[in-house]
């Protein structure tokens, strides 16, 4: 089992709520209760030489913008088409801003709206604007 993420390589996680359901992915060594295997997106299509996904959810607490980017060029120039993503506003790195996640899919070629919405984070969907 690995974390999707920006690098392939290792990572710290700090464990959270009942059953680690809200985990996440932290830079802090002193506060990491677990390292964890991660891995690009592309990688995980490279390596076992699978289809690009055309569908994906994200829910990872405060990770989204790293699982963007390791999708690397799949995420523009593929037939993915449509995203859902929990965003988590109060989780994310502090140098993040939450726009930064939608900014990143409509420079992507998505077209953004938010389906729900909270205190602490709100569900995006991101359509492909060509489809």
């Amino acid at each position: 089992q690995k974390a999707l993420s920006n690098t392939t390589g290792k990572a710290e996680m700090e464990i959270h709520g009942t059953r680690g359901s809200e985990s996440q992915v932290v830079s802090k060594k002193n506060h990491a209760d677990l390292e964890i295997d991660t891995i690009k997106g592309k990688d995980i299509i490279n390596r076992n030489k699978i289809p690009e996904p055309t569908v994906m959810k994200i829910d990872v607490e405060g990770g989204e913008i790293d699982v963007l980017e390791g999708c690397g060029s799949f995420l523009a120039d593929s037939d993915l088409r449509l995203i859902y993503c929990e965003v988590h506003k109060h989780k994310l790195p502090e140098d993040q801003d939450h726009t930064i996640v939608e900014d990143t899919l409509i420079k992507r070629g998505f077209e953004i709206a938010k389906i729900d919405e909270s205190e602490h984070s709100y569900t995006i969907k991101a359509k492909k604007s060509s489809l």
